[in-house]
């Protein structure tokens, strides 16, 4: 049996039946890793409990304070907040699996659940907590600060309005300094505790990945359904470890994608294509694999796959087919599904069947270049290729490859000159190059044209029209 060592009430471990899984290996991205947690003591432990041991704290994210405070108890602005260190730690280690693999709902209104396991204002114990949120796709975390207005009874105010990104790595080293600086201070506690727990889970490639997958279904640490997801880690042995992961979510009590799979294995339908130039497009690919944000890797294997396909201005989808090796006819017979996922099926080297979800053709042709893009990126142990709602690194990469590959930036630029938020132009434009308005918008808003857009209501339905600065873009 696979049994971390130690348990405690509020992290539950269970017995697991053992299985081995390998890990999705993740690449280094270079990218600004200017993020730290500080703590300043201000009083010993001697007769106070761990929960109420003050320290001056201060979060900096990419040369912004996201501390920066106004107390209100005696009227001044500070960099720093007097908060207690041992709940702020004690979220972190409760919540870790979650922030770490749990990527944002799809929905435009995350549940409470994810609000609390992803804002470290559910901290608690009375405090006035900083409302900042993290939202990870796998490889990157971004740390999103709201101002606050200190209502509630708050005793200080959070001006900060601030979003940008780090690696996960970078997040992972500096939460356990920030962790093992509290063991330091406290000793043996319940965060020293989970931590020791967590610390050997991890360690451990079949509970880890079992975390992994629990996370991503939206459980706590221990309180995900055993014998479930021990079921989709056992489909990794037919659909690859990385693809199961991705699909981890639809696999969950659905099924509808399990049919959908066996469909595109038989061959009962579906489309069956050949992609020209894969090995070339492979090479180029693993150049920059790892080197790059997800995002940035897709924009770059477009740029690519256009040159090597002799593509320079609109991308027909007769040109798209002939890239395919498939006719028109086929084209058109694809068309014919309704799930809310599109799926590839690889045969052997290079011939796969393709299902779409979209019976629209513009929609189809961003879909089939999600799915080109998985076909030429997925490792190599990956049969099932999945183009998701998910907002993981995987997805985010197929739809920057999709964007850039239909509709480059440069062409946009070129057609729209300088009035970037004319959505009349949006709609000439998406017209041409037989894309959704959608995708020339997010090809704007990704190359810094215009700002993000993504719903500012993810951390609170009531926030109304306030909109973080970015300091990095990101595919949406």
């Amino acid at each position: 049996m696979i049994r971390p060592q130690g348990h405690i009430t509020v992290f539950p471990c269970q017995e697991m039946i053992p299985y081995t899984l390998k890990f999705w290996k993740i690449g280094k991205v270079a990218m600004n890793e200017d993020f730290s947690i500080t703590a300043k003591w201000l009083q010993n432990r001697e007769n106070v409990d761990c929960e109420d041991v003050i320290a001056d704290i201060s979060i900096d994210l990419l040369g912004k304070n996201l501390t920066a405070n106004y107390d209100m108890s005696d009227n001044q602005e500070k960099a720093s907040v007097a908060l207690a260190p041992y709940p702020m730690a004690l979220w972190f280690v409760s919540n870790w699996w979650r922030l770490r693999w749990e990527p944002t709902p799809s929905s435009l209104k995350p549940s409470t659940d994810w609000r609390m396991s992803h804002m470290l204002s559910a901290a608690g114990y009375g405090y006035s907590w900083p409302t900042i949120g993290f939202q990870t796709d796998g490889e990157t975390i971004r740390i999103t600060s709201l101002p606050t207005t200190g209502g509630d009874g708050a005793s200080v105010i959070y001006p900060t309005s601030f979003s940008a990104l780090i690696s996960a790595n970078k997040f992972e080293k500096e939460i356990e300094s920030f962790i093992m600086d509290c063991n330091d201070k406290f000793g043996k506690t319940d965060i020293c505790a989970l931590w020791e727990i967590i610390q050997n889970e991890k360690n451990d490639e079949d509970l880890a990945i079992f975390r992994q997958i629990e996370a991503r279904l939206g459980f706590d640490a221990g309180e995900g359904p055993e014998r479930e997801i021990l079921s989709i880690m056992d489909k990794a042995k037919n659909f690859g470890h990385s693809s199961t992961q991705e699909l981890s979510t639809l696999l969950y009590k659905n099924d509808i994608i399990n049919n959908e799979i066996q469909n595109l294995e038989d061959k009962k339908y579906g489309t069956i294509i050949s992609i020209a130039d894969a090995d070339e497009l492979r090479q180029v690919g693993e150049q920059k694999r790892g080197s790059l944000h997800p995002w940035e890797f897709g924009y770059y294997l477009a740029k690519q796959a256009r040159r090597i396909w002799g593509i320079d201005g609109v991308f027909s989808t007769e040109k798209l087919c002939a890239i395919l090796d498939i006719s028109l006819r086929d084209w058109n017979a694809s068309l014919d599904r309704r799930d809310n996922f599109g799926l590839g099926v690889k045969h052997q080297d290079n011939v796969f069947s393709i299902a779409l979800n979209k019976n629209h053709s513009s929609s189809a042709r961003f879909m089939v270049a999600r799915i080109i893009c998985d076909a030429i990126t997925a490792p190599k142990d990956d049969r099932i290729l999945p183009a998701t709602v998910n907002k993981t690194a995987r997805q985010k990469t197929q739809r920057a490859f999709a964007a850039e590959l239909l509709c480059p930036i440069d062409l946009i630029k070129e057609r729209i000159e300088s009035d970037y938020y004319n959505e009349d132009t949006w709609g000439d434009i998406a017209e041409d190059f037989a894309v959704s308005p959608f995708v020339i918008k997010s090809q704007l808003a990704n190359n810094n044209l215009i700002p993000q857009f993504e719903n500012a209501n993810i951390w609170f339905e009531n926030l109304g029209t306030t909109t973080p600065t970015y300091a990095t873009q990101e595919f949406i």
